[in-house]
């Protein structure tokens, strides 16, 4: 997934925060139903995130997810990477199936835009 975003318009911290935001997620991926930002940690740039994907079908029922969001910048790029956990707090329910997600995105500033790309792996 590649997005590109006028250098003009947003700042890095702006587009990370978009694309953090569910009305944001939303618009990027239509399969989204739900999501939550569970426990925000700010000294760790990181969250704990609950989101659940739609069903496609009768057969292939919602999927959800429960991750680590974390941020960081290296240099002039910012990257932001999602990885599945297991949390007791947040047990998968009979209803969904509870899916794996490892996602590294990476912010790279151009001249007159930022570049979003974004390597996926989602199991389940």
């Amino acid at each position: 997934m590649v997005l590109k975003f006028g250098k003009d318009n947003h700042s890095v911290d702006q587009i990370m925060s978009m694309i953090s935001k569910v009305e944001t997620v939303k618009e990027l991926n239509e399969n989204v139903q739900e999501m939550q930002v569970k426990t925000n940690i700010p000294s760790e740039n990181s969250a704990l995130v609950y989101l659940v994907l739609k069903p496609f079908n009768r057969l292939y029922r919602s999927r959800d997810f429960i991750f680590i969001r974390h941020v960081f910048k290296a240099g002039r790029q910012v990257y932001m990477v999602d990885k599945s956990i297991e949390n007791t707090n947040y047990p998968p329910f009979m209803t969904i199936v509870r899916g794996q997600l490892c996602i590294v995105y990476g912010l790279f500033e151009r001249e007159h835009e930022f570049e979003l790309i974004a390597d996926v792996e989602i199991t389940n």
